[in-house]
C-alpha cells in the first residue's frame, strides 16, 4: 500500500565543498526507484526536477543554508541538510529550516538504504548523535515554562569569593529582602546588613543590590527552583 509514499525517483547531490565520491553516487542505483542522481555544485539549476536534495554542508558553505529556505518555496521537494562532519548538539539550532532531515555525511554513507527509505515514507531522518539532545531540549523547554518557586544560590561555586555572611546576604536579596528583613532574618543589626551589602557590591564591581544579583544569575551562581 503506498498511502503516504513519496517520489525519490530523481536525486540531486549538492556538493560545493567536493566532499562527495562518484563512487558513493552509485549506492543510490541500488534501489530500484531511483532512476537518476546529480551531483552538483551550484545550488540551483537542475534542482528544479528533483525529489530529493541532499545538501552537503561544510565549513566554506555551511553559511549559505538560506538557499534552503528559497529552494522550499520554489519547489515541494525534500531536503536533506547533511553535514561534513559528525552531528553536534549544536546542530538542532538548524531544525527551524524547512528540511526533512539532518544528517551527518558518515551517518548517510553507512545507512544510505534506511535514509531513502524514510524519506519514501514521508518521514523526518534525524542523525542518532541529536536524538539524546534533542530530548533534553524539549524537557529544558517544558520545564521553562513553569514558574519558578525560589532563586538559590549555590553556596559551592562562591565559598571561594565571598564570606558566609556576604553569602548569607546575597541568597537573601535573591528572595526580594530588604535590609529590616534581611537584619530580622538573619539577627543583624541594619547597620551590619548595610556594611555587608556594601563589602559585597564592591567584590561584585557592581553598583546596586539589583546589578548584585543579575550578576549572581549571569555567573552561573544561582539555580532557578521550579
Amino acid at each position: 500500500m503506498l498511502g503516504n509514499k513519496v517520489s525519490v525517483g530523481r536525486i540531486v547531490v549538492y556538493d560545493n565543498g567536493k566532499v562527495i565520491e562518484n563512487d558513493f553516487l552509485h549506492q543510490f542505483s541500488k534501489d530500484e526507484n531511483i532512476v537518476h542522481v546529480t551531483k552538483q555544485e551550484y545550488i540551483f539549476g537542475t534542482v528544479d526536477d528533483s525529489d530529493i536534495l541532499f545538501f552537503v554542508a561544510v565549513d566554506e558553505n555551511i553559511h549559505s543554508i538560506d538557499d534552503i529556505i528559497k529552494i522550499k518555496e520554489k519547489k515541494d521537494c525534500k531536503v536533506l541538510l547533511v553535514n561534513n562532519e559528525d552531528i553536534s548538539p549544536s546542530f538542532l539550532s538548524f531544525l527551524h529550516l524547512p528540511i526533512d532531515g539532518l544528517i551527518s555525511l558518515s551517518f548517510l554513507r553507512k545507512n544510505l538504504p534506511f535514509v531513502i527509505d524514510t524519506i519514501r515514507s514521508n518521514k523526518i531522518v534525524l542523525d542518532p548523535m541529536l536524538h539524546r539532545s534533542l530530548i533534553l531540549e524539549i524537557e529544558r523547554k517544558k520545564t521553562n515554562k513553569r514558574p519558578i518557586k525560589k532563586l538559590v544560590l549555590e553556596k559551592d561555586k562562591v565559598e571561594e569569593i565571598l564570606k558566609e555572611s556576604e553569602q548569607n546576604v546575597l541568597q537573601l536579596l535573591l528572595d526580594g529582602y530588604n535590609n529590616q528583613k534581611i537584619a530580622d532574618e538573619l539577627y543583624f543589626s541594619t547597620s551590619s546588613v548595610s556594611t555587608t551589602i556594601s563589602h559585597l557590591l564592591k567584590k561584585l564591581q557592581v553598583r546596586d543590590r539589583t546589578d548584585a544579583t543579575v550578576t549572581a544569575i549571569r555567573r552561573g551562581w544561582v539555580e532557578a527552583v521550579r
